[in-house]
């Protein structure tokens, strides 16, 4: 896929002229081509984008968080480089958007005021509706219009010609149930001798009824079903998976436009199952059969033929649908477009867009990191949250032996096992990684010098490296991310209620029922844990069952990644409001989660009775500002941690536990010896008083049995307490749960809250975020004063465990990291080298490693000074402390003093990006001395280099380390999965294969290149190629010279990689681009190559 250059800016970029000013790298971000928006741009301008081209004709700006300055950005223009842009919309991801450094919130794309894009765009996705909105009236601006433009920027991934459309009416459940619910109520209380109010709740129980009406006759409780899920017939969802090249495609999420389609489709026999239940019970109201074709009625009362090719949606997957008098009037309107004229746009319109299909069933992964939501969110005790945790903890323990002084040498292979399991598993997960290239570079360089020799893991390189990579998936573990038993699956309709439904507007009884799932891959009667991100309550958690019979089996897909739930019960709304139009969740197979799911006691459920609220505006210029500008910024961040903080005092546990299973914490006990005046504390310190409570509680409580250590208690007794705990903090995470829902929904509601206001008294109790959080930052980040730590808290507890057993290890041996270039050096000792040649090397590597020395040293100057000046700065801001004279100042010093800090992370970055500069250099010096030279001179010269570092042979010469290993092979490990192995890596064995091997030319092929293109002095490219002895004739002008100049006029190149060579005849051909295996990317027709920019 193509990509394109967008600019993206915020406050920080415009100034007082609102001119578009300070630009730097991360402004210009590229986003793919295909999507409906993009693709409808270049149908405008009659003119496809080429790969990494600058879009100008709009682009992306952060609003200011003031309203007024951003109403009047909104209604001034923006200029850059003398074009000027006017405001246009904000998607539903935009509208959450916010920098609170530029005090910037609301990305808008703001298009060319000189062009009528914008117009056009719009006149078309609604098929001219938009247009005709009375602007003088009241209406869901939000929910009817921009969030429909909003689905035009969604990543595309293949489309089909339009499948016939049918559109079912939306279903509804009748549904009576028992909830619980909370009523804000507003609460007065002074806030510096000011009257303010904030709002407070009351838990309540709510009996839902839709049977239930008001004083006009209609509903109060609605339960909507099928929301956002249909099926498809196999000719369509073979179209598609045509499209892919795939022949096994079951579900897709789909785009349409012009009447704003969005939804999940699942493959189904259609036709066949009509013609099943219609031989049952013939024509019905909703089903007949006209010259042996069925025909069912839509949401129009209208009779639509079902073909081979049909689509059968509902009211819910069609956001234009009540613009339209019927379908006659869509198919119109679009048929207005099918004229040479305006054929381009036709073509555009009359496509079904492809968001996602599932993977192969072979491709889905069992084992999964889970997040601390669902661990936040269970009645776990510390015993088995360990044991849940034993596979990845075992995993970074051996990783990090290397970092162990007292690791014993027998222990250190099978360290090694896990090491190289560890680099492939990062290396198989590139996408977790922001600096792809960089990572790439670090695992196939560690991975390489681990190979040649085992003793390399004590390399300064291969350790810091390995730090890098381990630190942040250990702080990820210590936040709740453990590896369990688990999949991610796709929610579906029931399509035999769905198809049910389309035939008597009834569910009948053949489907799922109440309490029933089915997934292709879970045998009968098996239970789940299931739960959706983002989850904040217990009750969000739940354990299902699945069934499995002849009939759902010769009905339902074989895909492995859907899931089917049932659509005769209530499921969807106890998940978060999930719905069907490409809502996913997690499926855990883990006895010890299914048991530590908890239940209500009084089995109910929280139910929000704020969700479908929405508030009117007019579609004119100031309506279309509000509707966007109101419900933007960042509004749930802060609930979710209040979220956690409020779960994490629902898995604390009181540190004692007495005979009849009550627990008491150290307070309680305490005040009840000093009461009863068991201990003399009088004119005792602080700390004596503790050491003489501590003595009395240990002697006379707990060595005679009066009181337990509540960890020493059964699991279940633990577990009946936890349980407690959360039906005691119902009020409170309900509240959170009733103000996330009002926030998530407010971008398409535009129905805003004050969440400070909203949550005032919640986050009196909890004014801190829960200490297990800290670890989703980096260390030199995180600030003690933010996190409340609790001593007997599940995750808080937990992270102290990796803290102390993992991260400390890295932590004290950083500075341990010596270099050890006399390894590697004892490692380029050879008898190959030709002495006049190791001479001339010598001179050269020693010429080149002191101009190396006295750049690094420039570079180093230049961040001493930077910090210099920091320092000083904060030594001033020290000073001006002492005309602090109130918290609010105090408060204003500290953040100032904050800002001044960050300048430390900016010196670095700049530091380090100076580094890659200075690399990037000496690489290309390096090449030369190696082409001039024979490598086995270059690496005895090396070998007696004096005071050489690690850092200069790794980077620039390790070809000369794979080449004199190759001399004589040392052991090569590769790993295979083996049921019979006996290394255990998460959940797997594996068998290890011992060979003496050479690295192959590949290996220090892919390292080379991996450095050219990630220091931007190589780039690959990929062409067209029909002449059969080109490859033969650039793998010999390879050999021979170690270049090849290629002529490019007559191939053609792929698409995604034309700007590059844009202008050039002629290129430097350094390698074939390789493939994670070390394969070279050639084909039949086609071949990939790195050439020098």
């Amino acid at each position: 896929m193509k990509h394109v250059k967008l600019l993206k800016i915020n406050q920080s970029n415009i100034n007082e002229e609102n001119e578009v000013c300070n630009l730097e790298d991360i402004n210009t971000v590229k986003v793919g081509t295909y999507n409906f928006l993009i693709k409808s741009l270049e149908t405008y301008r009659k003119n496809d984008f080429k790969d990494d081209e600058q879009i100008t004709e709009f682009i992306k700006v952060m609003l200011p968080s003031n309203e007024e300055k951003a109403q009047e950005q909104w209604i001034c223009e923006i200029i850059w480089e003398n074009r000027l842009y006017k405001a246009w919309f904000a998607t539903v991801g935009g509208m959450k958007q916010q920098d609170r450094t530029s005090k910037s919130k609301c990305e808008v794309i703001f298009v060319k005021a000189d062009i009528d894009f914008n117009i056009w765009f719009e006149n078309i996705i609604s098929l001219g509706k938009f247009a005709k909105v009375d602007k003088t009236k009241d209406m869901y601006v939000n929910k009817k219009i921009l969030s429909r433009i909003s689905l035009a920027t969604s990543e595309l991934i293949s489309e089909i010609d339009m499948p016939n459309i049918i559109i079912l009416p939306q279903a509804h459940l009748d549904w009576k149930k028992a909830y619980k619910t909370v009523e804000p109520k507003d609460v007065e209380y002074t806030d510096k001798g000011n009257e303010k109010t904030g709002v407070d709740y009351d838990l309540v129980d709510y009996n839902f009824d839709t049977n239930k009406r008001d004083k006009d006759g209609k509903a109060i409780d609605i339960m909507d079903i099928f929301d956002g899920g249909g099926v498809a017939t196999h000719k369509v969802m073979d179209a598609i998976g045509k499209s892919l090249g795939r022949n096994d495609v079951d579900f897709a999420i789909i785009r349409g436009f012009g009447i704003a389609i969005k939804g999940m489709v699942t493959r189904f026999n259609i036709i066949e199952y009509l013609e099943v239940m219609y031989n049952k019970t013939g024509d019905t109201d909703f089903c007949r059969k006209v010259n042996d074709k069925f025909e069912l009625l839509d949401m129009y009362k209208n009779w639509r033929h079902v073909t081979d090719n049909t689509l059968l949606l509902n009211e819910s997957m069609v956001k234009l649908v009540d613009m339209f008098e019927n379908m006659e009037e869509y198919t119109s309107l679009l048929e207005k477009y099918n004229t040479e004229k305006f054929m381009d746009v036709y073509n555009l319109l009359n496509k079904l867009y492809i968001t996602k299909v599932n993977k192969h069933n072979s491709k889905l992964k069992q084992y999964r990191r889970m997040n601390y939501q669902l661990m936040n969110g269970l009645a776990l005790t510390n015993e088995e949250y360990n044991i849940l945790a034993e596979q990845d903890f075992r995993l970074f323990k051996k990783v990090l032996k290397p970092f162990d002084k007292d690791v014993a040498p027998g222990e250190f292979i099978t360290n090694i096992d896990y090491i190289n399991l560890f680099y492939n598993q990062c290396s198989e997960n590139e996408k977790e990684v922001d600096d792809l290239k960089e990572i790439t570079n670090v695992v196939d360089k560690s991975n390489a010098l681990i190979n040649i020799n085992k003793d390399n893991i004590k390399l300064s390189y291969v350790k810091k490296n390995l730090a890098k990579l381990v630190e942040k998936k250990i702080r990820d573990m210590a936040k709740g991310r453990i590896t369990l038993k688990a999949t991610y699956n796709y929610i579906a309709v029931d399509p035999i209620s769905y198809m049910n439904f389309a035939m008597y507007r009834e569910l009948g009884t053949n489907g799922l029922a109440e309490g029933e799932f089915y997934c292709s891959s879970i045998e009968d009667g098996k239970t789940r844990t299931i739960f959706r991100n983002p989850c904040m309550a217990y009750s969000e958690i739940h354990n299902v069952n699945f069934v499995r019979n002849i009939f759902l089996d010769s009905w339902l897909c074989q895909s492995e990644e859907l899931v089917y739930f049932n659509d005769k019960s209530d499921i969807l709304n106890l998940m978060g409001s999930a719905d069907k139009d490409g809502d996913s969740c997690t499926m855990v197979d883990n006895e010890i989660v299914k048991n530590a799911v908890v239940i209500p006691k009084d089995n109910k459920y929280f139910i929000s009775l704020a969700d479908g609220k929405k508030v009117p505006c007019k579609f004119d210029d100031e309506g279309r500002f509000k509707a966007t500008y109101t419900p933007s910024g960042n509004l749930i961040g802060d609930v979710a941690i209040m979220g956690a903080s409020v779960n994490n005092n629902s898995q604390s546990l009181k540190t004692f536990i007495s005979k009849t299973n009550k627990f008491y914490s150290w307070e309680e006990v305490t005040d009840k010896l000093i009461k009863h005046n068991e201990v003399d504390l009088a004119e005792k310190t602080e700390d004596e008083q503790y050491e003489i409570i501590k003595h009395f509680i240990k002697t006379n409580l707990i060595d005679t049995g009066i009181l337990n250590y509540s960890n020493n208690a059964d699991n279940e007794i633990l577990r009946e307490e936890i349980k407690q705990n959360f039906y005691n903090n119902e009020k409170e995470i309900y509240s959170l749960l009733y103000v996330s829902s009002l926030v998530i929904d407010s971008p398409k509601t535009m129905n805003v809250i004050y969440v400070e206001q909203y949550t005032k008294f919640i986050k009196e109790d909890y004014p801190r975020k829960a200490n297990f959080l800290q670890y989703a930052k980096r260390l030199e980040n995180v600030r003690g004063k933010d996190y409340a730590y609790s001593i007997n808290s599940l995750l808080d507890k937990f992270g102290d465990r990796v803290q102390e057993e993992l991260l400390d290890t890295i932590v004290n041996r950083r500075k341990d990291f010596s270099d050890n270039a006399k390894l590697l050096q004892k490692q380029l000792v050879n008898e190959n080298y030709i002495k006049e040649n190791a001479e001339k090397a010598w001179d050269e590597i020693s010429e080149m490693f002191n101009l190396y020395k006295i750049d690094l040293a420039k570079n180093k100057v230049i961040l001493d000074k930077a910090n210099k000046i920091i320092k000083r700065k904060e030594a001033e801001h020290y000073e001006a402390y002492e005309n602090v004279s109130d918290k609010y100042a105090d408060a204003r010093w500290k953040k100032d003093m904050e800002d001044i800090k960050k300048g430390y992370s900016i010196n670095n970055k700049k530091y380090y990006k100076g580094l890659d500069v200075i690399d990037a250099d000496f690489t290309l010096k390096a090449n030369k001395i190696i082409v001039n030279n024979d490598i086995y001179s270059v690496a005895i010269a090396l070998s007696k280099l004096d005071n050489v570092s690690e850092r200069f042979i790794i980077n620039f010469f390790m070809s000369a380390l794979i080449n004199v290993d190759n001399i004589s092979p040392s052991l090569k490990y590769c790993y295979v999965k083996d049921e019979t192995g006996d290394i255990e890596y998460m959940y797997n064995t594996y068998k290890r294969l011992e060979k003496q091997v050479n690295l192959s030319d590949t290996v220090i092929e892919k390292l080379s290149m991996n450095d050219l293109v990630r220091y931007k002095l190589a780039a690959e490219v990929r062409f067209k190629n029909i002449d059969a002895n080109l490859v033969e004739c650039i793998e010999d002008g390879l050999t021979k010279n170690g270049f090849y100049y290629l002529d490019i006029t007559k191939l053609e190149t792929f698409p995604e990689f034309k700007e590059i060579v844009e202008g050039r005849e002629i290129v430097e051909v350094k390698g074939f681009m390789l493939k994670k295996d070390g394969t070279k990317h050639i084909t039949e027709n086609t071949f990939g190559v790195c050439i020098s920019l």
